[in-house]
């Protein structure tokens, strides 16, 4: 079983046809018909009852698909919060009363990042540290 299968079987049931599914997904009939067989038997319940009109769940497969919706879900979220990390934006904010503080708080932030981002292509940043951490 494939978290793929387990799309196919959602895209089935949502469509209540195997036919509209395979159009929606790209894909031949006979490929996600296979898919959904190659499931069930891997399960050993029939998750659909196919007939001439479309398909419907059976009571396996009524008590399975939540389960498949709930693992797609979370298989997207980890792919969306892990693999676009990169890309993600790093925010920093400072709040305080006392705004003179934060000011030199951020100046003192901001002057350490720079001296270190600079320092790092001359590996000099243990010395930086220890000087940043002296003051």
């Amino acid at each position: 079983m494939t978290i793929q299968n387990l799309r196919y079987i959602i895209e089935i049931a949502r469509c209540h046809s195997i036919s509209k599914a395979a159009k929606s997904l790209f894909m031949t009939q006979s490929a996600i018909s296979n898919a959904v067989k190659e499931t069930e038997a891997e399960l050993g319940i029939q998750i659909f009852n196919r007939t001439s009109h479309g398909v419907t769940l059976t009571f396996d497969g009524e008590d399975f698909l939540p389960y498949c919706k709930e693992i797609v879900a979370k298989m997207d979220y980890i792919q969306n919060r892990y693999q676009n990390r990169s890309s993600a934006r790093m925010n920093f904010s400072v709040s305080c009363q006392y705004l003179p503080f934060a000011v030199r708080a951020y100046r003192i932030f901001l002057s350490a990042l720079f001296s270190l981002f600079h320092l790092f292509h001359k590996k000099q940043v243990s010395s930086c540290l220890f000087s940043l951490l002296h003051r």
